[in-house]
């Protein structure tokens, strides 16, 4: 008793790539709760791109990072910290070491291994002293050994200060993929969550990935309707949004199980309100139009929509968010996401003043105007294309920065294309006379004085049209060039 209320408080750190996790991590997540006192967390670190281990790139980071939220969600003490997937890399144990270290110095970091990674440590040749500075690590730091069933090694193996977990694991990552690729079933190990999203996507199959995918729905559907607007300014809307939500309903009704996409009801501004809400709901998010253009959402009569709905036949996009660094005045940094624009617009009657480099490399000394938008293919059809903008095709490989009444060098300058794995940084030249504040997806966020965006790699959203509404979108752009 003295010495649980006389230590410190710990953080267990379980790294792994979880390409895909499964119940044998779960299974320790599980035996590491039980480890827990006071304020002790468990850490959940995906491994971005490795280079030793190819397999990490079999699909995209952001899958990834959906099938570990959908794995860990909700247990309790739990964090899963997606920063080694967003930064597109891989942080080795040392430095992560270091990284939690730095974070929390009061705290007592206990690196999470398998019995596999310890075995041969008395003879200083386990896999731990293999990696960098592995030896330090091993003599000097806190570990968590879990037992595997398949591997099993001496006391004398063990790291100096260690603690065991006797679980005798079994099941890997490994063994998943290669029964996904003969097409065999892998219900006993994964979650019904991570496997629906596994064959939704069609993961590890060898199957190519071009960002769409087919769906049938199955279970009902999660309804998110716009409530209704005080005055009622547009009352065939709210009639509109009142039919679709009873048409909702009646097709729920016949489903049965878990539910398995978000039916969004409203218009675009609505269908962004409900992504930035519930942007981990690991679900489509389905959208039935009932205002204007509803490029995100799908159009037709309560006829066409009630037998399109009960057939329940999709084409699934996954798009990635646009992540945003912000820097702000007082020199504090926050993090946002978008699915459609970052736009920095100025905040006086006076032009912005704005350096902007992309990739790096400066392409405007001075940019002048009232403001500059980078939208993703998904946001480029609506105040950008107002602008002169190109418009894209959601799932397009291209962003689109565009200026309001934006010059250079005495040249009005309007729009440029850039691909998607793009860097842009916009720096507020002249933050006292010519202030300028960062309006994401429609929202004001106040003031910055510079901002980076670039497509995010842990966090996407997935949109699902009927194959109506995709051959009618695709028609239209060929119309509108």
């Amino acid at each position: 008793m003295g010495e649980s209320m006389s230590r410190r408080w710990r953080l267990y750190l379980f790294g792994g790539s979880f390409n895909p996790p499964g119940l044998h991590h779960e299974h320790v997540v599980q035996g590491l709760q039980t480890l827990c006192e006071g304020d002790d967390l468990i850490v959940i670190v995906p491994c971005g791109v490795r280079p030793d281990k190819g397999r990490t790139n079999d699909v995209d980071s952001t899958h990834r990072a959906a099938m570990v939220e959908l794995t860990f969600q909700g247990m309790s003490r739990v964090h899963v910290d997606l920063f080694d997937l967003e930064a597109d890399a891989f942080t080795r144990t040392w430095n992560l070491d270091a990284r939690y270290r730095q974070q929390f110095p009061d705290t007592d970091i206990w690196h999470v291994v398998g019995t596999d990674l310890v075995k041969d440590g008395a003879s200083h040749n386990s896999e731990i002293h293999r990696w960098y500075r592995g030896p330090e690590l091993f003599l000097n730091r806190p570990f968590v050994v879990v037992t595997r069933a398949d591997i099993k090694v001496p006391e004398t193996d063990y790291p100096r200060n260690h603690i065991v977990l006797d679980l005798q694991t079994v099941g890997s990552s490994t063994r998943i993929r290669n029964l996904r690729a003969e097409r065999s079933n892998i219900d006993p190990l994964v979650n019904a969550n991570v496997r629906a999203y596994i064959e939704r996507w069609h993961l590890y199959t060898g199957r190519p990935h071009n960002g769409w995918t087919h769906f049938q729905t199955k279970g009902p559907g999660l309804i998110r309707a716009v409530p209704p607007y005080p005055g009622n300014p547009w009352p065939q809307r709210e009639e509109r949004v009142r039919h679709l939500t009873s048409l909702a309903r009646a097709v729920n009704a016949d489903r049965v199980g878990a539910p398995d996409h978000v039916l969004v009801i409203g218009g675009d501004g609505w269908m962004l309100d409900v992504i930035a809400r519930d942007p981990r709901e690991a679900l489509p998010f389905i959208g039935l139009n009932a205002g204007t253009e509803g490029y995100l959402l799908n159009g037709g009569t309560i006829e066409e929509l009630t037998e399109r709905l009960e057939l329940g036949i999709f084409t699934l996009l996954r798009e990635p968010l646009l992540r945003i660094l912000l820097h702000r005045p007082d020199g504090g940094l926050e993090t946002v996401y978008a699915f459609n624009e970052g736009f920095l617009r100025s905040q006086s009657e006076n032009s912005g003043w704005m350096r902007v480099a992309v990739d790096g490399q400066v392409v405007f000394d001075r940019l002048m105007g009232d403001g500059l938008m980078l939208a993703t293919a998904g946001g480029s059809t609506g105040w950008s294309k107002a602008k002169g903008g190109q418009a894209w095709w959601i799932g397009a490989p291209h962003m689109v920065l565009t200026g309001d009444g934006t010059t250079c060098d005495g040249r009005r300058w309007v729009t440029a294309s850039i691909e998607n794995e793009s860097v842009v940084e916009i720096e507020v030249l002249d933050t006292h006379k010519r202030p300028m504040r960062l309006v994401v997806d429609g929202k004001n966020l106040g003031p910055v004085t510079r901002v980076v965006m670039n497509r995010s790699h842990a966090q996407a959203v997935e949109l699902g049209f009927f194959p109506q509404t995709v051959q009618h979108r695709r028609l239209e752009r060929i119309r509108n060039g």
